[in-house]
């Protein structure tokens, strides 16, 4: 019976409001009431009498009620719900509140402030030295035609393995005859040379190359002709080309340098042409 009024009463009450309010609250009153009962501490225990704990169970019902009521009420007047979004004006003035207090800060920590702008200083300078090197090597594209169909071609001895960062003379003529795949093919080497007869001597960083190499870099002289492949028939005379920078600095920018000898180091070679101002291979301040 008792069982029977707490299940019939739950069931007048919305779902909701039945599992989540009246049901926990009912199982407790019913299980207080069962342990007074056992302990022959209910007053009414001698007759069977249950009204007290029914009551009790009427008045949870009731109070159930009145919270479901309360609950719709609220339910119709919904408060406008609230956001964490600031006015503009009031950002900025907290913005430039924080940024005045950090300055006053610093201010009166001047140890504090130092070593924190010298470690600000010396990590953008790492960062923007590596970065520079980076851009320098894998990102920025080579200054010539389609760079990316440039290829620079190894030695790799298969007995060793090692790998150097040069070929024999002999193995590039004998790889220039019979290769097919590329569409030109030269050789070149850098070493640094000194130029007399121009004032005083200077120092100059020196290229060393084929005629088939201004040819796959696809380079036009500025002025005069690039090399040929004459120039390196036996007893034909040594020449030049000069680099643009070198042409502008110690040559007055000169036009009718083109023809002219001058003499870098032991030997004596004939200008005969000045390369465009972007050539730079391999790149060196001079050329």
């Amino acid at each position: 019976m008792r069982d029977g009024l707490g299940r019939g009463l739950q069931r007048l009450l919305p779902q909701t409001t039945g599992r989540e309010l009246f049901e926990p609250a009912w199982r407790d009153l019913r299980i207080v009431h069962l342990r007074r009962r056992a302990r022959g501490r209910t007053r009414f225990a001698r007759v069977g009498l249950d009204w007290w704990h029914a009551v009790l169970v009427l008045a949870l019902f009731a109070d159930c009620w009145r919270l479901t009521l309360t609950d719709t009420d609220r339910l119709h007047h919904k408060p406008k719900p609230t956001t964490n979004r600031r006015p503009r004006r009031e950002r900025l003035s907290m913005l430039l509140y924080n940024l005045r207090h950090a300055f006053r800060r610093l201010l009166r920590e001047p140890g504090f402030t130092t070593a924190a702008v010298l470690t600000l200083a010396l990590g953008v300078g790492a960062n923007l030295a590596v970065f520079a090197v980076v851009e320098a090597v894998l990102l920025r594209p080579l200054p010539y035609e389609d760079a990316d169909r440039l290829l620079i071609l190894n030695h790799r001895d298969q007995r060793t393995g090692i790998t150097k960062e040069f070929i024999a003379i002999g193995d590039y003529v004998d790889i220039a005859t019979r290769q097919s795949s590329f569409e030109s093919l030269g050789a070149y080497g850098s070493f640094q040379a000194t130029i007399f007869g121009q004032g005083e001597p200077y120092q100059v960083s020196a290229l060393l190359g084929t005629a088939e190499l201004l040819a796959a870099l696809r380079i036009r002289p500025l002025l005069g002709r690039g090399l040929l492949p004459e120039d390196a028939l036996t007893g034909a005379g040594p020449v030049v080309l000069l680099g643009y920078d070198l042409w502008r600095t110690r040559f007055g920018s000169d036009s009718s340098v083109v023809g002219r000898s001058i003499t870098v180091g032991a030997a004596t070679f004939q200008v005969v042409g000045v390369a465009p101002p972007a050539f730079r291979f391999p790149r060196s301040p001079s050329s």
